[in-house]
Order: structure tokens, then sequence, then C-alpha cells
């Protein structure tokens, strides 16, 4: 699924999912994309390619570096909390500790 539906994201919005270097995107941008009448996939669909995008490294790099969350057009809209920035560091530290870095 995701990578059947990741390159429509990308096409669309080529600032927020940079395949390289992926901005933290806001909270509620699965309902702003999911609301898209043209968006070419469903709610299951979009669930399953928005977890995966955020789980990679890259991803997590992103949002520890920046700490920041973007909209679709790339604009900072709100620091990254709490709890979410620590899984974040977390999740990066994983990939540390892995050697699964760029």
């Amino acid at each position: 699924t995701y990578r059947t539906y990741i390159p429509i994201l990308e096409e669309r919005f080529p600032i927020a999912f940079n395949r390289d270097n992926p901005l933290p995107l806001e909270v509620g941008v699965f309902e702003k994309l999911i609301a898209l009448p043209d968006l070419g996939m469903c709610d299951d669909e979009l669930d399953c390619v928005l977890q995966c995008w955020t789980a990679r490294r890259e991803y997590c790099r992103s949002a520890v570096l920046i700490g920041w969350r973007h909209d679709l057009i790339g604009q900072r809209v709100e620091r990254i909390g709490g709890e979410d920035l620590l899984t974040y560091q977390n999740r990066y530290s994983r990939f540390i500790r892995r050697g699964m870095l760029q």
C-alpha cells in the first residue's frame, strides 16, 4: 500500500513529502489530506501511508533536528511537543544504535 500511494503525496506536496528531507507534519494532516476530493486513496490507505512515512528514519531525524511541524506547503505551524518529540528521539536513537543512518 505504501509503495503504491506515497508517490501521489510526493508529487502533490514535494516540500512536505521530500523523500530525503521530509518535514515533520502538522497535527491533523490526515483530515486535511482525506478531505481532498481527488486524493486517489481511501482512509485506510492514507492512514497506512502516513504511518509508514512518519516511522521512517529520515522523518524521525527531521523531527528531532528541526523540532517544528509543518503544513503541506512547508510552512512552520507549531513546535513538536514533549511526548511526541521524545517518541521521535527514541526512534531516532534506535536507528543510530542499529547503524541505520545515511
